[in-house]
């Protein structure tokens, strides 16, 4: 017996450390069923590319062209325009006016980034149904400079999304804790622009976070951390 209890163990080894391989193949066949949404095509999400930077004669896009690519999105029919691009500094070459003044015309919504500075924006636009708890708790954000984040229209969402074991985001968080509250998803933000909404509601039971509301869209099912 005890002979059989070694070689079990022997054979037991490769498995254990060979536990990474297995998830992946799990989340690997977790893709298979996932089908591709379709974009609805009323909100833009921009990402400028090398490409695009090659086309526009280098590095850095000035302020200015911003503004420019902002108001032919909104005259192509876009309701609103959200960036993946942070701007925690001012345009070297100026243009932070021209660009927060394209915001003014509909609603963008700017990316946070999280950084370990302990610096969050206030706690806006949040409702909370029940006693529970759960969620990511955020280090910090690099929040954009202030002209462009208060503009008239704009929102900030937190971009930030945990990975699995193989380097790619399957669940997404609608929302981050603060020590002061909840802090907004981009995705969260974007909704909220689609929807028409000011605010949304967070449903809370004894084992974290059950749902995302906004006004409007199907609640949106998440896990106790808030992923969905």
């Amino acid at each position: 017996m005890k002979k059989f209890l070694i070689i079990l163990s022997l054979l037991s080894v490769p498995l254990i450390f060979q536990w990474d391989i297995y998830q992946v193949l799990k989340l690997r066949t977790f893709d298979a069923f996932v089908s591709q949404g379709q974009p609805s095509g009323y909100f833009a999400i921009l990402n400028i590319t090398e490409e695009d930077v090659d086309r526009e004669g280098g590095y850095p896009l000035t302020r200015y062209r911003l503004a420019e690519i902002q108001h032919d999105l909104l005259e192509h029919g876009a309701i609103g325009v959200g960036w993946v691009i942070g701007f925690p500094h001012p345009g070297r070459l100026g243009g932070d006016e021209a660009f927060a003044y394209s915001m003014s015309f509909s609603k963008t919504v700017l990316p946070l980034f999280e950084h370990d500075n302990g610096e969050y924006p206030d706690t806006v636009g949040t409702v909370i149904l029940g006693d529970g708890d759960g969620g990511f708790e955020a280090a910090g954000t690099l929040q954009n400079i202030p002209i462009l984040r208060e503009s008239a229209w704009t929102e900030q969402g937190i971009a930030t999304a945990p990975v699995d074991v193989d380097n790619l985001v399957r669940r997404i968080p609608l929302l981050y804790k603060t020590p002061d509250g909840w802090l907004a998803a981009f995705g969260t933000q974007v909704l909220k622009v689609l929807a028409d909404a000011d605010t949304y509601v967070i449903k809370t039971n004894q084992n974290g976070i059950e749902e995302v509301r906004v006004k409007g869209i199907p609640p949106a099912k998440v896990d106790s951390l808030g992923r969905t």
